[in-house]
């Protein structure tokens, strides 16, 4: 459990280099969604590759995660592209 002293010791070691209450630098904050899809979608292509080449048949939880985030992606692009003809009438 951590005391005060030590919580304050952590809050000083955030703070700016004038020693004002802004971190100095932001915390890590999420990866971008879109990121992660991407980069979930080629681990899923990269392990169907290689049970492919291994000669065993592909999980179907494999097949449908891969349906659920091209589906997913599909929506999203639907969506921002309807919200930015919507924009462009006004």
């Amino acid at each position: 459990m951590n005391t005060d002293s030590e919580l304050t010791q952590r809050r000083k070691g955030r703070e700016g280099a004038r020693g004002d209450k802004t971190p100095s630098k932001p915390p890590v904050g999420l990866k971008p969604w879109w990121l992660h899809d991407e980069q979930r979608l080629n681990e899923i292509c990269g392990a169907i590759d290689r049970y492919l080449d291994a000669g065993m048949s592909i999980p179907n939880l494999w097949l449908r995660e891969m349906v659920a985030i091209i589906t997913q992606d599909e929506r999203r692009r639907d969506t921002e592209r309807r919200l930015h003809e919507s924009t462009r009438r006004k």
